[in-house]
């Protein structure tokens, strides 16, 4: 089956860009900008009253700004960018809403990858949503949501983790140092509590060890 191909004409993924700059003395190269697009073996568009509605599905694949994304099928919600008396052109939006995946989800960006069965992201509010088992990975950390959701919030730096009693969320990372003490080294007992138990009975009180001689 043949694939379509489609150019969006504005970023989706603002993602790949957050709102909160790095502090001037930490300066983070920006990724260059490149064209938003859409793979698929499917699509459809929708316009109405200035709303959008595209849907792909098909061996969905997403290529944006420092940003890989494939997935079963993939929803966007945006408006469109009208001209007075002029029919909105497919693609012209002038805001992304909410972008939806579903299915085998998996997204790729610098020195992050992550797999989901659901992923909604919301573009203006700088909010990534990863739900149905997502996971993950980042350098040498992973944080297994198997059961639970993971809310990743970009312009503030935090990602959320909610689970239940039976769905916890795991995170593995690399192995610390060894905070035993050498096999070689003297131990830190104290001294009453490493001393040899049989001169450590408790003795009698004064008077009580003086023996009656028997009448």
């Amino acid at each position: 089956m043949n694939r379509i191909a489609f150019i969006i004409a504005v970023s989706l993924f603002a993602f790949s860009q957050g709102r909160a700059q790095a502090p001037a003395s930490d300066p983070q190269p920006e990724a260059e900008l490149v064209p938003t697009v859409v793979e698929a073996e499917r699509g459809r568009s929708e316009t109405k009253d200035g709303l959008t509605y595209l849907i792909f599905s098909g061996s969905v694949k997403l290529t944006a700004t420092n940003l890989d994304l494939s997935c079963n099928q993939l929803e966007i919600f945006a408006r469109t960018q009208e001209e007075e008396g002029d029919e909105p052109a497919l693609g012209d939006f002038s805001a992304i809403e909410k972008i939806v995946a579903t299915g085998a989800v998996r997204i790729v960006q610098d020195q992050r990858t992550a797999t989901a069965g659901r992923m909604e992201a919301l573009p203006n509010e700088d909010v990534i949503i990863l739900e149905d088992d997502p996971i993950v990975y980042q350098g040498a950390a992973t944080i297994d949501g198997t059961g639970a959701q993971l809310i990743i919030r970009r312009g503030e730096g935090r990602i959320e983790m909610i689970g239940d009693a039976e769905n916890k969320v795991r995170i593995s990372a690399a192995p610390i140092q060894d905070f035993g003490y050498e096999k070689d080294e003297e131990t830190i007992i104290p001294e009453e509590e490493n001393a040899d138990p049989e001169s450590t009975e408790s003795k009698p009180e004064n008077g009580d060890d003086t023996q009656t001689d028997d009448q």
